[in-house]
């Protein structure tokens, strides 16, 4: 019996040695070459933020879940197209996006150095995502396995970025991204009335900057044409049939002075259905818009609405009303506002809060209405 026992316990003994062992050595590489157990591989954060005009860069780093035992590589990709991207890093990305980090024993971490590229050109704000793809020697990828890095723009530092406006239990709102010209590239909006409806307006320049088209939705859009430097004509096309189109004049400052709007009749001809006067302070701000019908067949038009901004204060306006997509008929914000139609007349009365390099960040209506709308930028 003694003897027995002494042979279970025997082999325990041996056999939990050689559990020892195993767990101290790696049976893919030469029988008796130490490595201990990989370690994992995790980025320490999932993303960040970097301006073009930073000199100094950022660095991003991988964490070990404990000092490295064996050196080893860790092994990066950079999604999408490397040579496009706005920053360079050290080391190197290669050609193919791939970049290759070298570890040594006992690094307990890793990193790059991401050094942007400053265009001086208003690109518009750039994504990047990094991966983790794969891990040699030591390693092993972890759970952390993907970067996003948001490139920003100096260009657009302080831009117009979005505005929303709500009361009650409705709200608009419009957000802005740019091109590398600088001019508004896309208008994402959202109409919640309350049901919440959403779409994205896409615009198009010619090569003097002035707009072209605006794409509304799939195959609804606007074209403009030009002369002499001077949008003078626009026209909406839907599913490939004009439904309307707008002649513009100027006054004597430059400034659109009026619009007249055709529409489609049934008949396939086009009739005068709007005229839109516009009236100006010497500042360039607009004073009055006068809204004409016309009666007795198109040889009179009526007055039937006028809007008036009877005040205007010193701060810039980054949210202006456009007659025209790019052309700004408001330089300041409005402080006031007065509204005559269908034999009623309404006033409004606006206030800002403003941050402290004097943007407005939100404005208070009050009046013939009470409504709020918040401004956020680039």
């Amino acid at each position: 019996m003694k003897n027995t026992w002494k042979f279970i316990i025997g082999a325990f003994m041996a056999a939990s040695v050689f559990s020892c062992e195993k767990d101290q050595f790696d049976l893919e590489h030469p029988i008796g070459k130490p490595i201990g157990k990989p370690v994992k591989a995790n980025f320490e954060n999932p993303g960040g933020a970097l301006y073009e005009n930073d000199a100094d860069g950022a660095t991003v780093n991988i964490l070990f879940s404990a000092p490295v035992k064996e050196s080893g590589t860790v092994i990066i990709q950079l999604e999408g197209q490397p040579g496009a991207a706005p920053f360079t890093t050290e080391p190197a990305i290669d050609a193919s996006g791939r970049l290759e980090l070298e570890v040594a024993v006992g690094a307990t971490s890793a990193g790059f150095a991401l050094l942007p590229v400053n265009d001086a050109v208003g690109n518009g704000n750039q994504t990047a995502v990094f991966s983790i793809i794969g891990a040699e020697g030591g390693i092993v990828k972890g759970n952390e396995l993907s970067y996003e890095l948001s490139v920003m723009d100096d260009e657009l530092l302080a831009r117009a970025k979005s505005y929303q406006t709500y009361a009650g239990n409705w709200r608009v709102k419009r957000t802005y991204a740019y091109g590398a010209s600088g001019k508004v590239a896309k208008v994402h909006w959202e109409k919640a009335t309350p049901a919440l409806t959403t779409g994205t307006e896409a615009y198009t320049y010619a090569g003097n900057g002035l707009i072209e088209r605006v794409n509304y939705y799939p195959d609804n859009d606007e074209y403009f044409f030009q002369e002499n430097g001077r949008i003078i004509r626009s026209e909406k096309i839907v599913n490939g049939l004009k439904t309307a189109y707008s002649e513009y004049d100027y006054d004597p400052a430059g400034n659109v002075g009026s619009q007249a709007l055709y529409n489609r009749q049934s008949s396939g001809e086009y009739a005068l259905s709007l005229v839109f006067v516009y009236l100006y302070y010497e500042d360039g701000n607009l004073y009055k818009q006068l809204t004409y019908y016309p009666i007795a067949g198109g040889e009179e038009l009526e007055l039937i609405s006028t809007r008036t901004y009877e005040g205007y204060g010193d701060k810039a306006n980054l949210f202006p009303l456009e007659l025209i997509p790019g052309i700004a008929a408001q330089r300041t914000l409005p402080t006031s506002f007065r509204l005559e139609e269908h034999g009623m007349e309404l006033e409004y009365k606006f206030s800002y809060e403003f941050r402290e390099d004097g943007l407005p960040v939100k404005r208070h209506t009050s009046g013939a209405g009470s409504e709020v709308t918040e401004y956020e930028y680039y």
